[in-house]
């Protein structure tokens, strides 16, 4: 059985949720696409570096 992931988007008047289905074996695999083929949406990773972004920011708001 796929685990699901619930996603949850909350604004002030609404409220929205998808549930997708992760491939375990996709994920492990670090792919770009780790939904099931059967999931009726696509759920991709997009890979970041975050603590580049984090000292690029840094570096402008320091201007230097």
């Amino acid at each position: 059985m796929a685990r699901g992931i619930l996603t949850i988007n909350a604004g002030s008047s609404s409220i929205k949720f998808a549930l997708f289905e992760l491939d375990e074996a996709a994920n492990a695999a670090n792919h770009p696409r780790i939904s099931t083929a059967a999931s009726r949406f696509d759920l991709l990773v997009i890979t970041t570096n975050e603590e580049w972004m984090i000292a690029q920011h840094a570096q402008v708001l320091l201007g230097l």
